[in-house]
């Protein structure tokens, strides 16, 4: 059986048709899947919207007294560093007036207290051999 040029092109043309059909079909299907799947989502959108709303709110109040507890501790921060700074400030002062004032004193006393000692070792020596 011998095709003719018009029954070629017949069959070439009902071929291109048929897998064009089997092509728009499966389109059409995956599309309605698609279309499925996007109402789904779009209602757990909506479903969800309220809850997300609510814990949006809650992360602005959250994030709200996080700043205040941040400016109260960077105030607190900063009140101690000036207590620190003005006791360190103290502290050298008097340290400073004790040790140029009493340090020669304190040397004195010292070497008083060993000559003594001594002494005493020298006569508990003597009074041990007599």
């Amino acid at each position: 059986m011998t095709l003719t040029l018009s029954q070629m092109l017949l069959l070439i043309a009902t071929l291109a048709f048929v897998v064009m059909v089997v092509f728009v079909v499966r389109a059409a299907l995956q599309l309605q899947r698609t279309a499925g799947d996007l109402e789904r989502s779009s209602r757990r959108a909506r479903e969800l919207a309220p809850r997300m709303e609510q814990l949006l709110n809650e992360a602005e109040d959250e994030l709200r007294e996080l700043r205040e507890v941040t400016r109260s501790a960077g105030r607190i921060t900063s009140d101690v560093g000036e207590v620190v700074g003005e006791t360190r400030d103290t502290v050298h002062e008097l340290l400073g007036g004790v040790i140029d004032r009493d340090l020669p004193r304190r040397y004195r006393a010292a070497v008083a207290g060993a000559k003594a000692g001594i002494a005493v070792l020298k006569q508990a020596r003597g009074n041990g051999r007599g």
